[in-house]
């Protein structure tokens, strides 16, 4: 898991816009949230929310506590948190005291997915959290089990700073690649440079898990003496003119939740839900 979180950790300043954004939004009802929803799942500031009939409390935990609760509203694809009341620690006994009456629209989230115990949320506004955060929540646990055939073929996703992802599934193994982009510095003028890192293993999914078992992993630069040297990277494949095999101490398992839904898919990985859309 390490290793994956450090290739996706771009993904936290490139929240990734689709073409697919609506897919699974806008279908239905306000009572489909109904129960405990498990948003972020951290040491430092998970966050949960609850829906019981037309309430909710939005809770966060760990080290910068908060809670609030009021009405909601599932309108057209977006779910608009009412507060009518707000609670922070107590700086002197650390618990929970009321601090305001809320406000309207205080939490508001563009539903993309919403699939039984499975929903993928775009932050529309900044809460506690930054306005463009995509969100996967889990209620209970995700029953899918995907087949080989389901993911078979190459699916890509796209961030706002030149951050690219693709997954390459073929029967049990799969190819990944994270190709990014860095100015550096040769001679004295600042260059961009693409740099990309792939990883082959075998994989499963199962009960909305997708596990991953690496056997290799290499880049499309090595650090000499004289300086990093960046191989020539195909943006469209991921493919690198040379690759640097990495040791195998390099090379960590992962598990990740993953929910298909039509020709998209999702996946959780350091507190940000990934939109991958399948290449023709």
């Amino acid at each position: 898991m390490k290793r994956l979180s450090i290739l996706f950790a771009a993904a936290l300043l490139a929240l990734i816009p689709t073409a697919c954004e609506n897919d699974g939004g806008g279908n239905g009802e306000a009572t489909d949230f109904e129960g405990e929803w498990i948003a972020i799942k951290d040491d430092y500031h998970p966050l949960t929310i609850t829906f019981e009939g037309k309430t909710y409390v939005w809770e966060v935990k760990g080290i910068a506590p908060r809670r609030d609760k009021g009405t909601f509203t599932y309108e057209g694809g977006y779910l608009t948190l009412n507060a009518t009341e707000n609670y922070e620690p107590d700086d002197k006994t650390g618990k929970m005291k009321k601090v305001g009456n809320g406000g309207k629209a205080y939490h508001k989230y563009q539903i993309l997915l919403l699939e039984d115990n499975v929903c993928v949320a775009k932050s529309v506004v900044n809460d506690f959290f930054a306005e463009g955060w995509k969100m996967y929540w889990t209620r209970g646990t995700d029953k899918q089990d995907i087949k080989e055939s389901s993911l078979k073929g190459t699916w890509v996703s796209e961030g706002e700073y030149g951050t690219k992802y693709i997954f390459t599934f073929d029967g049990k193994n799969y190819v990944y690649y994270c190709m990014s982009k860095s100015n550096e510095r040769v001679g004295e003028e600042w260059v961009l440079k693409t740099r990309c890192e792939k990883e082959t293993g075998s994989w499963e999914h199962k009960s909305g898990i997708l596990k991953l078992t690496p056997n290799h992993l290499y880049y499309s630069y090595e650090n000499l003496q004289e300086g990093t040297v960046y191989y020539e990277v195909n943006e469209e494949t991921g493919e690198a003119e040379t690759w640097v095999e990495a040791p195998a101490s390099h090379l960590y398992p992962g598990e990740y939740e993953l929910h298909l839904s039509g020709n998209t898919v999702y996946v959780s990985m350091d507190r940000t839900a990934l939109v991958f859309t399948k290449k023709d």
